[in-house]
C-alpha cells in the first residue's frame, strides 16, 4: 500500500510538473502572438477611448485575445483552452419566394403545380433535346414557390414548400410567355430559360415578435436571363395579392408554420420602387426601399407594424447585381449603421424608442490614397471585407481586415485596418496591425469587435 502510495504521489508530481511547463509555454507563445501595430495617418490622441477586442484560436480550442488601445498603442493578452469553440448554431425563421422558372438546372420536383409538372412530365417523356412552351397554356399565374427555413435543434434549418400561401400571392401572368427546355442526351436533368424577356421573383424577410416579416415582388426580367441577380425591371400586376398592391406583409408563426390566418399587409409600397429589403436592429424590423437611385429606410414597430421612422440614406445610389442585398445593416449600442460595398455609411443614433442624427460618412477614401497608406506598389491591390462600424462620439471607427496582392498573389491576409473618421475633418487616424498567427497552417479563425476602451474584456 506505502508504495502504492509514493507511485501515486510520483505520478502526481509529473502531471503537475507537465501542466506547469505547458502553462509557462502558453505564456510564452501568448506574447510572441502580440498584434503588430502601424501608425499610418493621424495622431493616437485622435482615438483616445477606442478599443480593439480581437480573438484568434488555433485547432478550434487554444484562444488567444487581445485587448489592443487605439489611443495608447498598448495591449494586454490572455490566452485559454477550451474543449470546443463550437456552438450550436441559432438561426431565425427565414421565408424565401422564386419563381420555379428562375432557377438553375434542376430535375423534375413535387414543389411545381400540377400544370407545370405535367409540362415538365411531357417535355422529358418526349424523347427531345430541346423544346418550347408558351407558359400561358399550362398556368394563368406566375408559377411562385414560397419556402419557410426553420430551425431544428441542432442549429441547421430545413425547408418546408408552403403551397397555401403561394396560392395567395396570386400574380397574373403577362400575355405570350415562353420557356424553352434543354437536356442532354439520356439524362433527366434539364436546364431551362426564358425566350425573350422573362420573370424574376424575389423576397426578403426577418423575424420579430412572433411573426414573419416579409416583402415579395414579380418583376420583368430585362435580360430574359435565368440568373440570380437583381434587375430592377418592371412591376407585375399586383392587384390580387393581399392588400391589394405590392407591399409589406407579415404573418405569424404558428409551431413550425405559419398561421395564414393573420396574414396582412402593414405597409403598401406601390408600384415605383425597384427593390426592398429587410433586416433587424435587435428585435426591429428595419425596411430599405430602392426608387430612382434613393435609399430609404423605414423602421417599424414589431408589435403592431406601424411605421416609428423614415429616413432617406443615399441618394443616386446604383445597385450591383445583388441590389439592396449588398447593403449591410450593422447595430451597435449607441444606433446602427448602414454601409454600402465601397465604405459609404449613414448612421443613426438611437432616441428613445426611434433613431435621431442621420449622418453620412465617405469612409472609403479614394483608392490610390489607401494604396498609399498601405504602402502599395505599382502591382499591389488589396481587398477589403467584413468592414465593423461604431460610433464613438462624434467620431466614426470603421474596422476592416484586408488582403494585399501584387498581381495575382496574395502578399498578406487578415491585416486589421483600423480608421476612424471626424464629421469636419475627415479621416483622423489610421493604423495597421497584423498577427503572426494569420500565418500559421493550423489558423481557424478569428473574431472582432470595436469597443469603449473602459469596456475592453481582457485588461
Amino acid at each position: 500500500m506505502k508504495g502504492r502510495a509514493i507511485a501515486f504521489l510520483l505520478i502526481f508530481a509529473l502531471i503537475c510538473g507537465a501542466f506547469g511547463f505547458m502553462s509557462a509555454d502558453l505564456s510564452a507563445s501568448a506574447r510572441d502572438y502580440a498584434l503588430e501595430g502601424e501608425l499610418l495617418a493621424g495622431s493616437r490622441e485622435a482615438a483616445e477611448g477606442i478599443a480593439l477586442e480581437y480573438a484568434q484560436w488555433l485547432h478550434g480550442c487554444l484562444v488567444w485575445r487581445t485587448a489592443y488601445d487605439l489611443g495608447s498603442g498598448g495591449q494586454t493578452l490572455d490566452f485559454s483552452w477550451r474543449s470546443s469553440l463550437e456552438e450550436p448554431e441559432t438561426r431565425p425563421f427565414e421565408l424565401e419566394a422564386e419563381d420555379v422558372f428562375d432557377r438553375f438546372a434542376v430535375g423534375p420536383g413535387s414543389e411545381y403545380s400540377p400544370a407545370i409538372a405535367g409540362l415538365v412530365d411531357g417535355f422529358l417523356e418526349s424523347g427531345k433535346l430541346s423544346e418550347e412552351y408558351v407558359l400561358n397554356d399550362y398556368v394563368d399565374c406566375v408559377p411562385v414557390v414560397f419556402r419557410l427555413l426553420v430551425p431544428d435543434e441542432g442549429g441547421g434549418a430545413w425547408v418546408r414548400t408552403q403551397r397555401s400561401l403561394s396560392e395567395l400571392f396570386f400574380v397574373p401572368l403577362p400575355e405570350n410567355v415562353r420557356v424553352r427546355f434543354e437536356r442532354d442526351e439520356g439524362s433527366s436533368f434539364y436546364d431551362y430559360k426564358y425566350a425573350g424577356s422573362g420573370l424574376t421573383a424575389r423576397a426578403s424577410s426577418v423575424e420579430a415578435a412572433g411573426y414573419i416579416y416579409f416583402t415579395f415582388s414579380v418583376r420583368e426580367s430585362l435580360s430574359g436571363e435565368n440568373e440570380l441577380r437583381f434587375e430592377g425591371g418592371p412591376l407585375l400586376d399586383g392587384s390580387h395579392l393581399p392588400g391589394g398592391g405590392w407591399g409589406l406583409w407579415r404573418v405569424k408563426l404558428e409551431g413550425e408554420g405559419l398561421a395564414l390566418e393573420s396574414l396582412e399587409q402593414v405597409l403598401s409600397l406601390g408600384t415605383d420602387w425597384q427593390d426592398a429589403v429587410l433586416a433587424l436592429d435587435g428585435e426591429r424590423p428595419l425596411l430599405l426601399t430602392l426608387a430612382d437611385g434613393r435609399v430609404t429606410l423605414r423602421a417599424l414597430d414589431a408589435e403592431s407594424g406601424a411605421v416609428t421612422d423614415e429616413f432617406t440614406l443615399f441618394e443616386g445610389f446604383e445597385p450591383s447585381w445583388y441590389g439592396l442585398a449588398e447593403l449591410e445593416v450593422q447595430s451597435f449600442p449607441e444606433g446602427i449603421a448602414v454601409a454600402d460595398r465601397d465604405g459609404a455609411a449613414a448612421t443613426l443614433l438611437r432616441s428613445g424608442e426611434g433613431y435621431t442624427g442621420l449622418r453620412l460618412w465617405d469612409s472609403q477614401a479614394e483608392y490610390d490614397e489607401r494604396s498609399r497608406l498601405l504602402g502599395l506598389g505599382p502591382e499591389g491591390s488589396f481587398y477589403a471585407y467584413e468592414r465593423q462600424y461604431r460610433l464613438f462620439g462624434e467620431r466614426l471607427a470603421v474596422l476592416e481586415p484586408t488582403d494585399i496582392y501584387s498581381g495575382s498573389n496574395k502578399q498578406a491576409e487578415g491585416l486589421l485596418m483600423l480608421y476612424v473618421y471626424d464629421p469636419e475633418d475627415g479621416l483622423i487616424f489610421a493604423e495597421r496591425l497584423s498577427s503572426p498567427l494569420s500565418g500559421v497552417s493550423q489558423y481557424v479563425g478569428s473574431e472582432t469587435a470595436l469597443v469603449p476602451a473602459e469596456q475592453r474584456s481582457t485588461k
